[in-house]
């Protein structure tokens, strides 16, 4: 499988394992010390990360919709994506609703023969990006 279909495989698992609350699944796809950034706090380690997810999520699982990756290789262990996201959840009335419009900005790291994200941002398209975190490039590669 070529690095970019790993990755991709890797963004589609994410929304698939949070969605069915796959939490110690799910939290395997970071490093070991990645790095998860949601409403600019940094959650770091796969039990940080674990935490902070499974505290915000609703009782009810919902459903997240990610549109295609934008995937750019910097090295054979090393990549970039931005990926668009809405999430669909219950709410306590119970219908469904749109509850996010984000975007995630992911550093990917391949670790022993495989990609994990080291650092994942999540936040509205547009807003201003936390220091080192790279933005959706403006032009094609080379």
């Amino acid at each position: 499988m070529s690095a970019r279909a790993e990755i991709e495989r890797l963004i589609v698992l994410y929304g698939f394992l949070l969605d069915d609350q796959r939490y110690d699944d799910w939290s395997w796809l970071f490093a070991e010390d990645g790095e998860l950034v949601i409403g600019g706090v940094a959650h770091r380690g796969r039990d940080a990360i674990k935490a902070a997810v499974r505290g915000v999520q609703p009782p009810r699982p919902g459903k997240r919709f990610a549109g295609a990756s934008l995937i750019e290789l910097t090295s054979e262990d090393v990549a970039y994506a931005w990926t668009d996201m809405i999430a669909v959840m219950p709410s306590e009335a119970g219908p469904l609703g749109v509850t996010a419009i984000n975007r995630y900005y992911d550093e990917l790291h391949r670790v022993g023969g495989r990609w994990f994200f080291q650092q994942r941002v999540l936040q509205p398209p547009g807003k201003e990006l936390p220091a080192g975190c790279r933005a959706v490039p403006a032009s094609l590669p080379g």
